[in-house]
């Protein structure tokens, strides 16, 4: 028998992380302990001679970066488009100015809802990640889907165009800049941000820092004037400010719309969760101070703006900042525009840079095609998802106007932030047992919920054309949803949908290694070898086609030309001779639990099992621990001749090193998405392919004493989630670390690693493991919110 050892790259799509994996049946076997050797040239272009890291979403967003981001979210365009919006819609300064305050307290009624929600659900994805985790598939698709094709394209829009507006405004003063230079511009500034954020995650993180500061630079020369003139006396256009005669309530919900979309940046963290460092305490901090600090400022530059332009100054402005700046500082408007421009810039950076996230996370739970979930493999950017948008902004911004844009995607927006909230309800109500390390009074996300979904509602009325075609929009999810997602896709669907990412379904194959057939088996290949020890045989797996040296045991991508090792490691002796120099399998020798007519000699069969047997007995009592709203579905036994061979290699192995008769070994539960299921079931557990539970602990599989940590990185479909039930060699442990790529050395004896890293050793709960052959999955079991439970 032939086990292969490492990892293959491919070179297609300028390096993105797409794994080779082959599955020739029973013959081969992933173990990658550092993700396996690149070939020297490889190494050189990657910068990593010694050492090869894995590919990952990394944690470089501190507490600084994660308020810079939320700043130069919320501080951008809106400030400077939506004062004529919000006074068009509320009729008079007065009620403008508690229009913008009521959308600043709303504001942090929201933010403090996403702060619990972040704590509590561990993921990246913002909205998505929530409304999937809390409502289930079919609305955060739907989300999806009116993210996709009109809330981000049409805000993205929205700021590129007010950015080309304000940077060419000084060129063509006291005239209105070409529509067509304008647009020109727009679109030259968001097409460099998508290169940045194709480049690196750390500089656009840096350029959203200093842009911050050019943001808030912006306002305070604004802020400034504003304020010099209102202490001299300068009270004319605050006179009659209540006037309820230009009040009409019908247009409310739409001055809601364009003051809420001015502070609409509080929820970017949500977004980039996974790279956070310290999410439990920096996620709450980075929205309060930075939703705070925006109110503060927000108010103070509409009062600038009405102490110096009246309200049919406002409303006769395509510019606001601009005109204000022609009024009362002449000296600076050359500077302002530009600083305001600059100011959408960074805006339009911290868009692209969270919602490509959200793509990635949507790929991650089988919703979006898989070519989005992957990582590019230096850069460690979600490149495929950040050029995603190229189209539909350009479209956007090419045929469209601000303030109908503006209309357009806000209702979907409100529409699902209030779903997000009213799934924070629902969340508290079904895991009354987690432990949140935020949690706000239930009146805050019951308030917020209700005044979200009210202002959509009554958005109808306000601006029926609009709000229609943004609700056909989202109403236009449904049929894909069922057609695609919901239902079993044949192969036809399958590559249909996997032809967006072009890639023929490469990266289908890679979330699913077990449809890939080899055609070659075990078999085969130990009687060429006995044939010729020095032969070559070419086989295919899948679309690729390799070559296997015997003489080297090196395996080939004859496409790729990437290169894996082998080793062969004989089923018994021949003659005494292999068996003293190549590891030597015992007979094998299944649980006699195992239905012994289902051990094929390829692959896994799934023996379900009676709700009476013990082995259902001991799992459900350990899943009801910490499940207690939840009940089992159904429960089968993985049985995996193949794996559970390795698996009981690895064990002996243990055995010997550690010197004993046993080794510590648990059951453990690790949640993941349904597409996994199947690979893991095949090829065993390997985080490369089917996503990390974090990497607090070490980069590495986790595995969990609780069923409920587990819950949290779990997808459902139909209402069903499913979860592994793993039997897993933990060995001796040690405390884990986010730069542990495999277990540290021992104090004792520096050339023996620990065998697993752990949360607390005193008390574990988390287990990071490194080396697939120490875990074998055991069971899968499909479980349910308790009120909707059949036992099968």
């Amino acid at each position: 028998m032939l086990q292969g050892f490492g990892c293959e790259s491919s070179l297609a799509l300028a390096r993105l992380l797409l794994l080779d994996q082959v599955s020739l049946e029973d013959t081969w076997e992933t173990v990658a302990p550092e993700c396996g050797a690149f070939p020297s040239d490889w190494k050189k272009a990657m910068g990593k001679d010694k050492k090869e890291e894995a590919i990952f979403l990394r944690k470089k967003i501190t507490l600084l970066r994660a308020f810079s981001l939320l700043i130069g979210s919320m501080v951008g365009s809106g400030i400077f488009i939506s004062p004529k919006g919000v006074l068009e819609n509320s009729g008079s300064v007065g009620f403008s100015l508690v229009v913008w305050f009521s959308c600043g307290l709303l504001s942090v009624f929201g933010a403090l809802c996403y702060a619990e929600l972040g704590t509590r659900i561990t993921k990246s994805g913002g909205h998505y990640i929530y409304i999937l985790e809390t409502l289930g598939p079919l609305p955060s698709f739907l989300f999806l889907w009116a993210e996709f094709f009109a809330i981000r394209p049409a805000n993205s829009a929205v700021v590129s165009l007010a950015f080309g507006r304000y940077m060419l405004e000084p060129f063509f003063a006291p005239c209105a800049a070409p529509v067509p230079a304008v647009k020109l511009v727009s679109l030259l500034a968001y097409y460099t941000v998508l290169a940045l954020n194709s480049w690196s995650v750390t500089w656009s993180a840096r350029l959203q820092m200093a842009l911050s500061v050019i943001k808030l630079l912006a306002l305070a020369l604004i802020i400034v004037p504003g304020m010099v003139l209102l202490a001299q006396g300068h009270t004319e256009n605050f006179q009659d400010a209540f006037d309820r005669q230009s009040l009409v309530l019908d247009k409310l919900p739409l001055a809601f719309y364009a003051g809420m979309f001015a502070y609409s940046g509080w929820f970017q963290t949500s977004f980039v969760r996974e790279e956070l460092v310290k999410p439990e305490r920096n996620i709450p901090l980075a929205v309060i101070v930075s939703v705070i600090t925006v109110i503060v400022g927000y108010m103070l530059t509409n009062v600038s703006y009405y102490t110096v332009l009246g309200r049919q100054d406002v409303l006769a402005s395509p510019a606001v900042a601009v005109s204000f700046v022609q009024r009362a500082f002449k000296s600076l408007i050359s500077v302002v525009p530009v600083l305001v421009a600059l100011s959408c810039f960074g805006t339009m950076n911290g868009g692209i840079f969270t919602f490509s996230r959200t793509l990635f996370v949507a790929s991650r739970e089988g919703q979006w095609p898989p070519l989005f979930s992957m990582i590019h493999i230096r850069r460690h950017t979600p490149l495929p998802a950040v050029m995603l948008m190229f189209p539909l902004v350009t479209a956007m911004v090419c045929v469209g106007d601000i303030y109908h844009l503006l209309n357009f995607f806000s209702f979907s927006r409100w529409l699902f932030i209030g779903l997000a909230t009213l799934g924070l309800i629902v969340h508290r109500h079904r895991h009354p047992e987690l432990h949140s390390p935020f949690k706000v009074p239930l009146f805050v996300p019951v308030s917020f919920t209700i005044i979200c979904l009210f202002t959509v509602a009554m958005s109808f009325y306000s601006d029926p054309v609009s709000i229609s075609i943004g609700c056909t929009m989202v109403l236009s999810g449904f049929p894909v949803y069922y057609l695609v997602i919901h239902r079993q896709m044949s192969d036809r669907c399958r590559n249909l949908f996997c032809a967006v990412s072009r890639v023929e379904c490469r990266a289908e194959t890679l979330l699913h290694p077990d449809h890939v057939t080899a055609t070659v088996t075990s078999a085969i290949l130990e009687n060429e070898y006995q044939a010729d020890k020095n032969g070559v045989i070419v086989f295919r797996a899948g679309s690729q086609q390799y070559k296997l040296d015997f003489a080297d045991m090196v395996q080939t991508n004859v496409l790729f030309q990437t290169q894996r090792s082998v080793i062969r490691l004989p089923k018994q002796s021949e003659g005494g001779q292999e068996g003293s120099q190549n590891t030597t399998l015992s007979h094998p020798v299944y649980p006699p639990q195992w239905d012994q007519t289902a051990l094929p000699d390829i692959g896994f069969k799934l023996v379900q099992l009676s709700y009476d047997s013990q082995e259902y007995r001991k799992i459900k009592s350990l899943f009801e621990k910490t499940m207690k709203n939840y009940c089992i579905n159904q429960l089968q036994r993985i049985q995996n001749p193949t794996l559970w061979d390795i698996f009981q290699w690895q064990k002996e192995k243990m055995k010997k090193l550690h010197q004993s008769k046993g080794v510590n070994e648990r059951l453990l539960f690790h949640g993941t998405s349904p597409s996994h299921v199947s690979a893991i079931c095949e090829q065993n557990f390997d985080w490369r392919l089917c996503g990390t539970h974090g990497t607090m602990y070490g980069k590495g599989s986790y595995f969990a004493r609780d069923a409920s940590y587990s819950h949290e990185y779990c997808s459902s479909r139909s209402g069903r989630y499913s979860m592994f039930v793993a039997q897993v060699l933990i060995g001796d442990f040690v405390q884990g670390n986010p730069e542990y790529c495999r277990p540290p050395p021992r104090a004792k004896n520096s050339n023996r690693l620990y065998d697993s890293c752990v949360d607390d050793p005193t008390d574990p709960s988390i287990f990071v493991i490194f080396e697939k052959q120490q875990v074998y999955p055991a069971y899968i079991l499909e479980y349910s919110v308790e009120t909707s439970c059949v036992v099968l």
